[in-house]
Order: structure tokens, then sequence, then C-alpha cells
């Protein structure tokens, strides 16, 4: 499942709009939370319908702030328990699997004088409902120094409301990728100032159901806010596979014939000149043991490879075990990883 949360600091600009509809067709949430509309309710359904939810409810703004909207799709049932100009809470069942859930979707007060009174009234909000919770959207509160960037420093002695809810609701913050700040004042020079404003927080129950739950902070676009990206169960990014080598390979004479090859030998050497990882170590041992200088194909490139020899042997095998040198290589090879790092342990003779 997939939840957008957004900060859209008023709905009715066009590239607003125009971002907010990339988003949806970009990630294809279930539901779609919305904080700032600065719209009335006739406006954001309007909007709502044109991006394809057929259902959501309205909190009107006050004045020309706030306003909040909460959408949803056919895939889910929502059921709201409570809502106000700060917060929607509900409880979702998601037709698919039949299991219920509860997200809390917030707007913190953004002006200290409210701020007391609102987080005084959630002191308690998890109540006797057991279900897995997640608690999310722009909480205007920040939990750590490192998570702000200029402005005033950070006030050791100042509330920390969030935290306090945090620990009296038993949450954990919920990890993310992207941008480490999610709004931005974009004055210039020595004004700018960045914070994480907006996240998650889950229950226990939250993350033992979906433990790889992540967040993603999508660029700023239409709003000073990043819009979050909500997604249970992320696909597992495969990273590159590793390389594997042994030193022995290179005294073998079937692998000669394949580095002789032209073609190989001259890939080989530029891949090595670039960088490349994946030949770096059988180039450096083929060249190594022609007897070629690195330095000299280089030309123009200035780069010290400081590991040339780090397969030479750190210490002779026994003669009388009987090892050949190929054996020796590669035994050596083994004893020298484990050795990286350790130096002063006297391991390398």
């Amino acid at each position: 499942m997939i939840h957008l949360s957004w900060n859209c600091h008023g709905l009715g600009r066009t590239m607003t709009k125009t971002a907010l509809k990339e988003l949806i067709f970009k990630y294809h949430p279930n539901i779609v939370f919305l904080s700032e509309t600065r719209l009335k309710n006739d406006k954001v359904s309007e909007i709502r319908r044109k991006c394809n939810f057929p259902f959501g409810i309205t909190v009107k703004p006050v004045k020309t702030g706030g306003g909040l909207a909460l959408w949803w799709d056919h895939s889910v049932v929502v059921q709201v328990l409570s809502k106000s100009k700060n917060l929607i809470d509900t409880i979702i069942k998601f037709k698919a699997y039949g299991s219920h859930i509860r997200i809390s979707w917030f707007y913190g007060p953004p002006k200290k004088e409210f701020k007391t009174a609102f987080w005084n009234s959630i002191t308690n909000l998890a109540g006797s409902i057991d279900l897995p919770w997640l608690c999310a959207g722009d909480f205007n509160e920040h939990l750590w120094p490192y998570e702000k960037e200029g402005g005033k420093p950070w006030d050791p002695g100042k509330h920390r409301f969030l935290r306090e809810f945090m620990d009296t609701n038993d949450l954990i913050d919920v990890p993310f990728k992207g941008q480490r700040f999610t709004w931005s004042n974009n004055w210039p020079g020595d004004g700018l100032i960045m914070i994480r404003l907006d996240r998650g927080v889950v229950n226990t129950q939250w993350l033992e159901r979906w433990p790889s739950m992540c967040v993603l902070h999508s660029p700023m676009i239409g709003s000073d806010h990043c819009p979050l990206i909500f997604e249970s169960d992320p696909p597992f990014e495969k990273g590159p596979k590793s390389f594997k080598f042994e030193p022995m390979w290179v005294e073998d004479p079937e692998c000669h014939e394949v580095i002789d090859k032209p073609g190989v030998f001259l890939l080989m050497v530029c891949m090595l000149i670039n960088g490349e990882k994946k030949l770096n170590v059988i180039a450096q041992l083929y060249l190594n043991g022609a007897g070629i200088n690195l330095h000299t194909i280089e030309g123009q490139y200035t780069r010290t490879w400081s590991n040339s020899n780090f397969f030479k042997m750190s210490r002779p095998l026994s003669p009388e075990l009987n090892v050949s040198p190929s054996q020796q290589k590669f035994w050596s090879y083994g004893t020298k990883k484990k050795n990286i790092g350790h130096k002063d342990q006297g391991l390398n003779g």
C-alpha cells in the first residue's frame, strides 16, 4: 500500500495542482492527505475528482490559512474517528486483505501559542485501539538539532511536543530516503532555513507487519514542503553482484590465453585507468606480472595505485607443507584479507 502526505501550501496554484497530478500518476497512492489546502471545500472536491479519487473528506481553512483534505480510492474503506483543523484520525480497511489499520493524519499548529493546547489534547491518542498505527504529516516540530539548518540555534530547554507524544504513545520514527530536510523558507544566502518538519511515526505492531516500511522525501515542487511517499512494502533493490577473483587464476595458462587477446587486454587497461572495479584487480596483477609500468600507460593520469602489491605474500608457507606456488598465493590472499586493518597485531611477521 502507498500513501501520499503533502503540505501543499495552497492547492489553488497551477504548479501545485500539476505537481500533485504527476505524483499521483507516478506513485498510484491508495490514500492522499493534503494540508494547507487554503481552498473552500467545493474547490478541493473538484480537484479530487479530476485526480480520479472517488471518495474524500475535507476540513475547511480558517480564514486564509490551513485546510485539510483526505482522499481515497476503491481499494480501501475509511472510517473517520475524528477530524479538526490539525488532525484527521482514521481506521482504514483494505478490501483485498480484510485487515484494519489506523492512520492519524497531522497538521501540527505552526504558531507557538496554539501548540500547547493541541498537543495536550492528544497526549494519549493511542487510547484502547489495538491496531497497527501510523501518524503521518506535517508536525511542525523537529526532534533533533541535526534536523535543522540555519536560523536560531538549537534550544535544549525548549519543550519538544512531538518527542513527548512519541514517548507517551510508544511510537518510532520511520526511516526515510531522499533529502534530509522537508521544509525550506527558500531565502537566499545566510537567511536560508531548512527543517525536517514532515515525517511518519509508527507503533511496534506496524513495524512487525511491515518491517521494510520507508518514507520517500520527494523533491519540493509547487510547495515549500516535500511530498512524503509512504510505502509499506517497497520493492527490494538488488545491489551489484560482487566480483569474485583469486590471484592464483593469473597463473593459469588458460587465463593468460584469454587476457592475451588484443581486445581483452586493451579493455582491461582502459577500465583500470578509468577506475572500473571489476577488472581493476586482475588488470593490475597481469600488468605487474608482464613487467608493464602502469604510469607509462596512464600518460597524463597521475593516479597512484597504492594496492599494486596487495597480493604479495605476507609470509612464505613452510616448505615441508608441500604446497604449490598457486596454492601459496591462494592461501596468502585469504590471510591478507583477514589481516587488513590489524597490522598492529603482529600477523604480518
